[in-house]
């Protein structure tokens, strides 16, 4: 189990963090990159780049190459993808399953979201459940920096033991409510939130990357 406590990784992270505000240009296009869409792949490609260098690296890596990148996120986005598939047919069928019963009794709307809310419930916690093992598949994968490593069920298993199963569950719960707040700025009205998510995205970024960097067990 890794010694280094969440306190110390989130602090090292901060530090780490705070690298960006020497490279204005690339905060600046880190962060227009992060709102458009299919280019965002660049964002979390470069997030794959903070994540897979040494430990005690606290410079900052560059945006170049960009198409590495691209695919590094691309990477990233297939892994997620085929681990909601289980989620996704769960929920197609379950839904289907009740709507297609209540149907023939004619249920006004709002008589049906508790029944489809039931049926929806074992959906939910499967989903909870493939992100809490996604974050450290994913992570795996760009450690070792092979795709395969994402599937990788045994050593992705050790690679959560080694962590130590609470630090990791208390780390992953965090970053996860991070990612909701930048995501849920970022769709503020008027275009506020794009100017806001462009100044957040890169610290957002670093930060997240160097988490996930100091989390995972040398």
């Amino acid at each position: 189990m890794s010694t280094e406590t969440i306190e110390d990784i989130f602090s090292r992270a901060i530090e780490y963090t705070k690298q960006i505000v020497k490279y204005p240009a690339r905060w600046l296009l880190l962060g227009v990159i992060y709102i458009v869409p299919i280019l965002n792949f660049i964002a979390l490609g470069y997030l794959a780049e903070v994540i897979r260098r040494k430990r005690d690296d606290m410079e900052i890596p560059p945006l170049s190459p960009l198409g590495k990148k691209f695919i590094d996120g691309l990477k990233i986005i297939v892994v997620i993808l085929i681990y909601m598939i289980p989620t996704i047919v769960l929920t197609v069928v379950l839904l289907t399953s009740v709507i297609t019963s209540m149907m023939p009794l004619a249920l006004a709307l709002h008589t049906m979201i508790i029944p489809v809310f039931t049926a929806a419930l074992p959906a939910i916690v499967l989903s909870f459940a493939i992100l809490l093992w996604v974050f450290a598949a994913i992570l795996h994968m760009i450690k070792k920096d092979e795709l395969s490593k994402a599937f990788a069920i045994t050593e992705i298993a050790d690679v959560i033991k080694k962590i130590g199963a609470g630090k990791y569950l208390i780390t992953v719960v965090i970053l996860a409510i991070i990612a909701y707040l930048v995501e849920l700025i970022s769709r503020l009205a008027d275009g506020v939130g794009l100017l806001i998510a462009i100044a957040i995205a890169p610290p957002y970024i670093l930060f997240t990357g160097k988490i996930l960097n100091l989390l995972y067990p040398e």
